[in-house]
């Protein structure tokens, strides 16, 4: 599946933006509309250190959803990639997986490293 062109142009606008070297956006749509949008960002806390010093993209648009009145179960979560070759694999991780599974989201693709969407399945 192709990447929307609103979902891809955003991504590859606010990515250009990020300092963190991990280039990763999360889309949250409803009807083909962007709601909001997570990049991952590094944290500044002290005792952040290892795999989970960064603020993944998935968190972040998450919780700029939960302070809106918008039911999860009905939107669409764009995970994309960027990198200096192109877009690239973004499938989420352990922790992120979970998270996107309690959200309950209607569906959620990422991209792979041939610039297509797959359909992400969470598997306990």
């Amino acid at each position: 599946m192709n990447i929307p062109v609103p979902v891809l142009n955003l991504a590859k606008r606010k990515l250009r933006e990020n300092k963190c070297p991990f280039k990763h956006i999360s889309v949250i749509t409803h009807k083909g509309i962007i709601l909001c949008y997570g990049m991952n960002s590094i944290k500044t806390h002290p005792s952040a250190n290892g795999q989970y010093r960064a603020t993944h993209s998935e968190l972040s648009a998450i919780l700029k959803m939960k302070k809106t009145n918008i039911d999860l179960s009905k939107t669409i979560l764009y995970n994309v990639r960027i990198g200096s070759s192109g877009i690239l694999l973004s499938r989420p991780c352990q922790f992120c997986a979970k998270l996107i599974y309690a959200a309950n989201f209607k569906k959620v693709y990422y991209s792979n490293n041939f610039g297509l969407l797959e359909e992400f399945v969470y598997k306990n």
